[in-house]
């Protein structure tokens, strides 16, 4: 146990220590799901997201990237649905989204092609190697529920402390090959 001495002459609230927090959650609090479909020389690239119903709060601050490999044409990138813009310079698509409430979902998707030249080049194994790499940011609240504050009189003068439900928010980064 550590003990914080506080001088009488000190006034008001003190800030007796910070902390920062960095971890892997081996629960993620969403589902991200990709499907990629080939028909010919057609390709159609679908995410889906579904917030878990067990979430302490809902999601917010979305943003999905798709990477667009380079044996599909990127003259040939369309979006299917969703609000998303395609970066040929960078070769990805990227959708946003405020909020997601918690146990709801939402799909987004996009069409493209293979480029000629490149599949001429490389034959067959293109399709069995094509990759759409995901990458999924948000961010989400919880409650810190692991600390736990007390008190104790010191010569003769009662201590006190306030508490309060103590919150973090954090950001969510998940990625799908």
């Amino acid at each position: 146990m550590s003990v914080v001495t506080i001088p009488k002459e000190v006034l008001g609230f003190v800030n007796v220590g910070t902390y920062r927090i960095a971890q892997s959650m081996e629960h993620m609090p969403l589902l991200l799901e990709q499907k990629v479909l080939h028909s010919k020389s057609t390709i159609k690239v679908a995410i889906q997201v579904r917030s878990k119903l067990s979430n302490p709060d809902d999601l917010s601050e979305f943003s999905i990237v798709v990477f667009i490999p380079s044996a599909v044409d990127k003259d040939s990138v369309t979006i299917a649905s969703g609000n998303g813009e395609f970066d040929s310079f960078k070769r990805c698509i990227t959708w946003g989204m405020e909020m997601l409430p918690k146990g709801e979902s939402f799909m987004v998707s996009a069409k493209c092609a293979l480029d000629k030249i490149f599949v001429a080049s490389q034959g067959a194994k293109v399709l069995e190697e094509l990759n759409f790499p995901v990458m999924l940011r948000c961010r989400s609240k919880d409650r810190l529920g692991s600390v736990r504050f007390e008190t104790m009189e010191a010569d003769g003068h009662p201590a006190t402390i306030s508490s309060s439900v103590v919150g973090k928010s954090y950001r969510i980064v998940h990625r799908l090959n």
